[in-house]
Parts: structure tokens; sequence; C-alpha cells
């Protein structure tokens, strides 16, 4: 009798030591999920889940993101409903290559264009991932409005055409060299150069249309330029075209900056 009451006794004790424990790893497990909500929350990039296609979970910064009043009102609706119609169809393969847990698991920095709750369109950068937890495959979409990062792109490009297309139709020749090596002309370049197209000059070294007197002169201006970042002045000097043909020009030449390499025109 005393032999199995002390094996009641020590079965009681690792009982209550293993329901402890698991009180301990659920209480530890509760105060990580609550952690990780509040940094959900308060992230400022928007975050949603969504579950077989439907919205489950929007934090903070991706319901001021839709628009007043967008939080509640999105949950339960198709994710599609906030991705603009012409990239369903994009869409929905990503979805279906996330949900099947096919290669690539995740993707990342995908453009596209969402819905505010008003209807009005915003433009986004965005990555998801595949999450399994409570026997459901949950698909997590992590985005940050971009919209005015395109309209400053938009900007630049519709001011970098119009800048070429006044390049094209000066009657000057312009021409543009990175390490001493052409890299863009305007149609005026070939024509003085007796060239027919700017495939022959393209790819050419810059000092090559120089006149052999004035080499050394040009070569010390550009790298004065270089150094300066200040234009130099009108000068005259002597260029050769490829049919040998000598000819006198006024040259001046400014330096400038593409993606951090600096260029001379």
């Amino acid at each position: 009798m005393q032999v199995r009451t002390a094996d009641l006794v020590e079965s009681n004790t690792a009982l209550h030591a293993e329901i402890t424990n698991r009180k301990r790893l659920e209480i530890e497990l509760q105060r990580r999920r609550k952690h990780f909500q509040q940094l959900v929350d308060l992230s400022p990039i928007g975050i949603l889940t969504h579950v077989d296609g439907n919205i489950q979970f929007m934090n903070r910064a991706a319901q001021q993101m839709f628009g007043e009043g967008s939080g509640d009102s999105y949950l339960g609706k198709p994710i599609l409903a906030v991705v603009h119609p012409s990239l369903h169809e994009e869409a929905r393969k990503r979805i279906a290559t996330l949900a099947a847990g096919r290669t690539p698991e995740s993707f990342a920095n995908i453009e596209e264009r969402f819905l505010r709750h008003d209807g009005t369109l915003f433009d986004v950068e965005l990555s998801a991932a595949r999450i399994e937890a409570d026997d459901a495959i949950t698909i997590m979409v992590m985005f940050s409005d971009i919209t005015e990062r395109k309209r400053t792109e938009q900007a630049l490009k519709d001011r970098e055409d119009r800048m070429r297309q006044l390049v094209d139709l000066l009657p000057d020749g312009v021409v543009v060299h990175k390490d001493g090596i052409i890299l863009f002309v305007n149609p005026a370049a070939p024509k003085l150069l007796h060239l027919s197209s700017p495939d022959e000059i393209l790819g050419q070294p810059a000092i090559r249309f120089v006149h052999p007197n004035s080499r050394d002169t040009a070569l010390k201006r550009i790298q004065h330029l270089l150094k300066t970042g200040t234009p130099s002045p009108i000068i005259e000097e002597v260029f050769v075209a490829l049919d040998g043909t000598e000819f006198d020009v006024e040259v001046s030449a400014a330096p400038f900056c593409i993606s951090q390499a600096h260029v001379t025109h």
C-alpha cells in the first residue's frame, strides 16, 4: 500500500509539473503573440493577411492607406477586391503559387496598384509570403505606398523626354562621353562629322574626332571639368571627320552626373 501511495504521489507531482509547464508555455506564447501583434500594428508598413483568397486582417498602416473606415469593412472580402482589375491575373498566379507551396515561397519588390476605400488608386511595392499556422495556409502581404515616388519618376521621365526632344532639334552637334567613350549624339553631330548614322560614332573615343594639334588642349579641358565640376567657356578647335576632312568648330563642355557617374557633353 505504501509503495502504491508513493507511486501516486510521484505521478501527481509529475502531472502537476507538466500542467504547470504547459501553462507557462501558453502564457509565454500569448505574450509573444501579443508582442508580435503590437509590432505589426505599430509598423509603418501596411500588412494584411488573407486565407483562401479572403482578407482576414489589416494593420493600422494598411487601414490608413486604404482610407478612413476601411478597417473592418474589408475583412472577409476577396483580396482581389483591393487589386486593380488589370493586375488580377498576375495576382492570381502569385496567390496560387504561394497557396500550393510551390517555388518561390515568397515574392518581393512587386509593384502593383491597389484600390482605396473611396475607389481611388494608389501604387504600392509589396512582398508576399506563405505562413502555415493553426492548420491553415495564410498569405501575408506587406506593402508601402509608392504613389509619390512613381509621380516623381514620371515627372523626371517627362522632363528627360522634353530635354531629349530639345537636344534632337538643335542644329548644333551634341556629344555625351564617359571615360572618353562616346555614349550619345544628337542627329546633328553625325552630319557634321560626315557620317550617315549615329551608330558610326557611338562607342568611339571622343578624342578621335579632335585634330592632333588640339588634343592636348581638349584633354586638359576635360580633366579640369571633371576636377572642378564647372563648365568650360566656348573655344575654337579643329575637328577631323572619319573621311579625313578637317573643319573649324566652336566647342563648349559641361560635366553632369548619371547614376553617380561623371559624364561630359
